[in-house]
């Protein structure tokens, strides 16, 4: 209860954030853009026809936002933000999810937690036009699902004390 808390006094922010900056399309982000474009308005055969890119997960949810925003009437910056605030959030939950599976006490855990919505490096990935934040709560997943095999292969658990 107490990290749904955090995280809703976390969304507060986080949406105002989202209010009040724009996303800066310079250097790599001209690129996912441009990636997005080609997804959004010509399909997967023309993205993998011209070329090697990227990874297609973040240009397919620029291109996903473009779909958004062109049904909503927003920019897709705007939606891309809202899309990154969910991705930011589900990384929020997979990090609590790691701390308990970890035993970490609950004041170190809501402390973790408030950093990890604070932090500045977090919130520049989530509010720019940055793969990483595609990649954040993917390696989270994986953290948890290998500490779940590691249990059980382990007789007595992953922490013991």
């Amino acid at each position: 209860m107490r990290s749904v808390t955090v995280w809703a006094m976390l969304l507060v922010y986080w949406l105002y954030l989202w209010a009040h900056t724009h996303m800066v399309i310079v250097w790599d982000a001209q690129n996912y853009s441009q990636l997005g474009t080609l997804l959004h308005h010509q399909g997967f055969y023309s993205y993998f026809s011209s070329g090697v890119h990227s990874e297609i997960m973040y240009p397919s949810l620029i291109a996903c936002a473009m779909w958004v925003g062109d049904m909503c009437g927003m920019t897709y910056d705007k939606v891309l933000g809202l899309f990154q605030i969910g991705l930011l959030s589900a990384a929020f939950f997979l990090t609590d999810v790691l701390l308990k599976k970890l035993q970490v006490q609950p004041w170190l855990r809501t402390a973790c937690l408030v950093y990890f919505g604070l932090s500045p490096a977090i919130l520049n990935m989530a509010f720019s036009m940055f793969s990483e934040i595609v990649a954040l709560p993917l390696c989270l997943a994986v953290v948890i699902l290998l500490i779940h095999s590691w249990e059980d292969l382990s007789p007595k658990g992953f922490v013991t004390r």
